[in-house]
């Protein structure tokens, strides 16, 4: 055989070792494009989904969970072995189930062969739900204008967070008194004004800036004040205990006027003002309570109404009481008694469970949600369609606390984590579904 010949002989068996090796690098590279990670979000747990790999090569799936994107690893050795959250040796287990996390997690699935290690694409889930600080919350404000929430603790601490984005903002332990329950806190938010914290302290109201936490004002008033309220028109309501029957003070702080309101004895502690500052209505913390409702006309001039009732009005719900479709609204009582603003009984809710722990109406004020004290469900109630009953919401807390941000509901309250026997304190974003 020339030279030639077998020069021609080698060269096409290195031609064809290097096409078999090139074929097999594409195989490795097209199975690698073959492994992909789904995911389905189930009751606030994340189910991650795979097929498995059509080769005698497999040796082991790897699912990884990380707090911040990453780029994939080529060799077994370079995964944090921390962030591994499940593994197996069986090519027919496809799916794994996470439920254990208070933040935005990203998840990647690795599949180790005979011939190297093969990833998956990058998922990331935000459960909606953050940690907080734990201790005793002695109050609650949430801004409807620019969806911050401030937590009062007992601990003369303030804590603030952006519901938008489930996030911390800022906190302060500057202010030199204990929060308690029995004064109520609001905020004042117009168009011409600063927003504000406007926080009770016995005798005194301090107007605290939303943003620094600087006392921008004080306010002495004589006696203990006991709940704050305000309207869109820069006006401050609160309630105090004078020995008058006028028990309700309108303040304006850019006149720095107040004015008594309302004929009504002293013990009607617990204060709701409708937006425009037309409506007021008054109450106490008894099971035998007294409601006081105040019309106000054009020139400020106001009528009452009372009734006595055996349920307590609904005191948990901090917004602003609620100009719905056929009226002032209100509701009392853990059978979801509703009250027209003459205070002329409308309807109860359904009967859920032990019955009813907080309510909170949506912003645009067709539908009113109603929490079960024993389960852990919120209610949606239809305001348009005479209160019924069309939706339900799951939680995996058990809020102290509901509110609304856009249309979006929250909670705040103690969840407790099985896979780790302890609870938590959390901010829960409830997941809403049309």
């Amino acid at each position: 055989m020339s030279s030639t010949k077998i020069l021609l002989v080698i060269g096409s068996a290195i031609l064809l070792t290097w096409s078999c090796q090139k074929e097999n690098f594409n195989k490795y590279n097209d199975a690698k494009e073959t492994l992909v990670l789904a995911s389905k979000d189930e009751y606030y747990s994340l189910v991650l989904q795979w097929a498995n790999l059509p080769t005698t090569r497999f040796k082991e799936f790897i699912v990884v969970r990380s707090m911040a994107p990453s780029l994939p690893q080529t060799e077994l050795a370079s995964i944090n072995p921390n962030e591994i959250v499940f593994r197996t040796q069986d090519n027919k287990d496809q799916t794994f189930r996470d439920s254990v996390f208070f933040s935005r997690v990203y998840y990647r699935l690795y599949a180790q062969t005979n011939s190297g290690l093969l990833y998956s694409n990058e998922i990331s889930y935000n459960p909606n739900i953050i940690n907080i600080r734990s201790g005793i919350i002695s109050d609650f404000v949430i801004d409807p204008v620019n969806g911050s929430l401030f937590i009062f603790y007992n601990s003369r601490v303030i804590d603030k967070y952006n519901v938008s984005d489930m996030s911390f903002i800022s906190s302060t332990n500057s202010i030199p008194y204990n929060f308690t329950s029995s004064q109520n806190a609001s905020i004042r938010n117009c168009k011409n004004c600063k927003t504000e914290l406007l926080v009770p302290i016995e005798n005194k109201l301090y107007f605290i800036d939303a943003e620094t936490f600087k006392i921008n004002e004080e306010v002495i008033n004589g006696n203990k004040i006991f709940n704050t309220a305000t309207d869109n028109k820069g006006n401050v309501y609160w309630t105090d205990s004078s020995t008058t029957d006028n028990v309700i003070v309108r303040y304006n702080p850019t006149l720095k006027e107040k004015k008594r309101l309302g004929e009504i004895s002293p013990d009607k502690i617990l204060l709701r003002v409708s937006e425009e500052g037309q409506n007021i209505i008054v109450g106490t913390k008894l099971s035998m309570s007294q409601i006081a409702s105040f019309v106000f006309d054009d020139q400020g001039n106001s009528s009452s109404k009372h009734v006595n009732t055996q349920i307590r009005i609904d005191w948990f719900n901090k917004g602003r009481v609620v100009q719905n479709y056929n009226g002032l609204s209100i509701v009392t009582g853990s059978e979801g008694l509703i009250l027209n603003h003459e205070l002329q009984s409308l309807l109860s809710l359904q009967p859920q469970g032990a019955g009813y722990k907080n309510f909170v109406f949506s912003g645009d004020s067709k539908f009113l949600y109603a929490q079960s004290d024993n389960f852990k469900l919120i209610f949606r109630y239809n305001l348009v369609n005479n209160y019924e009953q069309d939706k339900s919401y799951n939680f995996r807390a058990s809020p102290s606390f509901l509110f609304i941000y856009k249309q979006q509901l929250y909670g705040v309250g103690v969840i407790f984590i099985p896979e780790l026997g302890i609870s938590r304190t959390v901010l829960e974003k409830i997941k809403m579904t049309e």
